[in-house]
């Protein structure tokens, strides 16, 4: 039985993320997997409690870095070098409990998780998840240049969708496979309604990619019939307190397992994405959360992004006045019925073309 380590951000549970995919398949076909959660900060206390794992899987075991100086990338990346030089050591500190040489594969999610590639010992077969590159999603430059390092150490690097993986340098690309972001609905239907009944229409987010808070103010305050419930952390802590204090009806729920988040979802009105301006939007496409919004029939009201057309049927606004507009629209709609081949995003499906993907690597399985 070969041996699996799986580095993310955040705790395994059964959801629509290309790494929770990853690691059910390895579990599924008897691999013995672990599951890192890297970094953890003191901030972090408790942080975790939701994701309960409830099956008593023989091969696979969750496991937790200790802590380490926290990085925060939208207030740090300016610091010097030598500064940040100690802050990224500790993260490697942190992993002082991890015996990275027992493994066969390694697996690492984009993020901070790329803060781990000197700790890769050469032997090792590594799999780079790039859901989210960090040259998208970092301000960093230090981080950017782990991201590279990450690249030329990896044997496979599996991209979301062909305009991200030709980002990767020329001289590299025969690595990269493009496997799509897919959904994952647990076959339990009967998810309870998680609202109150207060006769208000729901709109609900669920993301890590930051949102725009002044779009979400203006919504909010010109829509006091709705309810706009955020799921993920998206938004910063300053602007999430300032919105609660004038906006009654708006929720952040912070992180939610699937089994939490799928009922937000499938009794809410509608859907809306709010993206902050950022460069990640022209790589954007149809991610995760688009189609479990459109799986549960919600009407969809989003910021342009530069990997979807308009034949799906999602209401793409261009500026804060068109959102708002469009927001008015679709909270009178009912369900939509969208044209998805559902079999094919579907957790089956995914996970079916990244065995067929990983089939062609011998360092992979025991033939």
């Amino acid at each position: 039985m070969k041996r699996v380590l799986i580095v993310s951000g955040i705790p395994w549970s059964h959801s629509n993320r290309g790494i929770d995919l990853i690691t059910e398949l390895f579990v599924e076909e008897r691999f013995y997997v672990e599951h890192l959660v890297f970094p953890q900060y003191f901030t972090y206390k408790n942080k975790w409690n939701s994701f309960k794992i409830e099956e008593n899987l023989e091969n696979f075991r969750q496991i937790f870095s200790q802590n380490s100086i926290p990085f925060d990338d939208n207030h740090m990346f300016w610091l010097p070098k030598f500064l940040k030089k100690p802050i990224f050591m500790s993260h490697l500190r942190s992993v002082r409990n991890v015996d990275f040489n027992k493994f066969d594969i390694i697996v690492i999610e984009s993020g901070k998780s790329v803060l781990l590639c000197d700790a890769l010992p050469e032997e090792v077969f590594v799999i780079y998840r790039q859901s989210d590159p960090v040259w998208i999603m970092y301000k960093d430059n230090v981080m950017k240049d782990y991201e590279k390092k990450v690249y030329e150490r990896a044997n496979i690097i599996l991209a979301p969708r062909l305009k991200i993986g030709l980002k990767v340098p020329d001289e590299l690309q025969s690595k990269v496979r493009i496997w799509e972001n897919g959904f994952n609905v647990p076959k339990v239907a009967d998810y309870k309604n998680p609202y109150t009944e207060n006769g208000k229409k729901r709109a609900v987010y669920l993301g890590y990619t930051p949102i725009h808070p002044e779009t979400l103010e203006v919504v909010a305050w010109k829509n006091q019939d709705c309810e706009f419930h955020i799921i993920g952390n998206c938004i910063s802590k300053a602007s999430m307190v300032s919105i609660l204090k004038r906006h009654k009806n708006v929720i952040f729920h912070g992180n939610l397992p699937a089994d939490k988040y799928l009922g937000y979802i499938k009794y809410a009105d509608f859907a809306f994405v709010p993206y902050a301006k950022i460069g990640a939007l022209e790589y954007i496409g149809l991610n995760s959360k688009f189609l479990l919004f459109m799986f549960f029939g919600l009407p969809i009201v989003s910021y342009s992004v530069g990997a979807i057309d308009d034949n799906y049927g999602i209401f793409f606004a261009n500026n804060l006045q068109d959102f708002s507009e469009k927001i008015e629209f679709v909270k009178k709609l009912g369900k939509t019925q969208y044209s998805i081949d559902w079999e094919y995003y579907s957790s089956e499906g995914r996970k079916s073309e990244l065995k067929q993907i990983l089939l062609n690597y011998d360092e992979i399985w025991d033939l």
